[in-house]
């Protein structure tokens, strides 16, 4: 049978890249010539086994021009200049390894021959760290520590009890004054006012005006003895946090749905970060406030124990739970500058910025 033999003239360059890149990325997309077309399409019956490759041209050769070409040695599977360093050769594939040792060789790196030294001078940094004497979540209240504070007090102080009822016996005289009804309350009514409803809270009836029942089984004292049924409701109708005139209208890109209870919120807030400073582990969560009643602002969450209410986004220390800082949710925005939780974590943490940071935000 006889044998055709092809002779070429491969230059060092082009034998390191044949064995080095032997699993290009786009070895399938290289373009082919008619001489390689019909190299592939012979009968694979006439064409040798080894391939005989005439020495380098000395242009192309990679030690430049010379009169004297490099030896090579012609291989039947793998074509190895005899030149090539032995760290190189090591690691080329052998057609007696294994598949495994194959692709451990091809994957490998090429070690260079001589020894790297590298030499390790240490440099100064003239970075310098501030320290800063900081108390963590030290209380701030404006009691007498000499005598043991009262619940009460530490109530007041936390809450700013005083301003707030102050703030809702102006705008209750100044929204009855707009309605062109005449009214007129003071702080100890509206302080026992603020107390009756949080004794009904947990002393629950079955109607509201059982507070007042002339029935032995039904009558409260500690509320109908405070103040009459007729005064509460008065109270509660002229109850009012904001001037109604500052309001923006429907259609305002700045409106606040909860306008009403913004300054409520506002107060709150302030009053609970001045109590205590900052905790070095903090996080932001949702909270729900029940209520089933007609609202734009509900808000129905299937996973929460409390499905129906009011959804809270609430800053509070991740050891103690206490809050620091907590927002109304009033809708999705319509032309937001962050997402809903980026935005959220963004409002929350303003008032940190003075502060020093945080090592963790959950």
């Amino acid at each position: 049978m006889p044998i055709i033999d092809r002779l070429f003239a491969v230059s060092d360059n082009a034998i390191e890249h044949i064995l080095l890149a032997d699993e290009s990325d786009d070895e399938d997309n290289l373009p082919l010539d008619e001489e390689d077309l019909g190299f592939l399409g012979e009968d694979s019956d006439n064409v040798g086994v080894e391939i005989i490759i005439e020495r380098p041209i000395p242009e192309l050769s990679l030690a430049g021009p010379s009169s004297t070409p490099q030896p090579f040695s012609s291989v039947k599977s793998k074509l190895i200049p005899t030149s090539v360093p032995p760290a190189i050769i090591s690691t080329l594939p052998s057609p007696d390894d294994p598949p495994e040792a194959k692709r451990s060789k091809r994957h490998s790196k090429i070690i260079p021959s001589k020894d790297i030294k590298f030499t390790w001078k240490p440099r100064k940094s003239h970075f310098q760290m501030k320290k800063i004497d900081y108390e963590y979540g030290a209380v701030n209240l404006d009691v007498d520590l000499s005598l043991e504070p009262s619940a009460y007090d530490v109530f007041r102080k936390a809450c700013g009890f005083d301003e707030l009822v102050a703030l809702i016996v102006q705008q209750s005289e100044l929204y009855m004054k707009q309605k062109g009804i005449s009214f007129h309350t003071t702080a100890e009514e509206i302080s026992a006012f603020l107390g009756m409803n949080c004794v009904m809270g947990y002393h629950v009836v079955p109607s509201f005006r059982d507070y007042w029942s002339s029935d032995p089984d039904m009558q409260v004292p500690y509320i109908a003895n405070i103040m009459s049924r007729r005064r509460f409701e008065v109270i509660r109708n002229a109850l009012h946090l904001a001037n109604n005139e500052d309001m923006l209208p429907r259609n305002h890109p700045n409106y606040d749905r909860a306008f009403k209870v913004r300054p409520l919120i506002k107060h709150f807030n302030q009053c609970f970060q001045n109590a205590r400073k900052p905790s070095k582990q903090q996080s932001i969560d949702e909270h729900m406030i029940r209520f089933k009643g007609h609202n734009i602002m509900k808000q129905y969450i299937k996973s929460k124990p409390i499905k129906w209410g009011f959804k809270m986004w609430c800053r509070c220390d991740s050891n103690s739970g206490y809050l620091y800082q907590f927002d109304l949710y009033t809708g999705k925005k319509t032309d937001p500058e962050y997402g809903l939780g980026e935005g959220v974590v963004t409002l929350l943490t303003l008032e940190l910025s003075d502060e020093p940071v945080l090592d963790t935000l959950e």
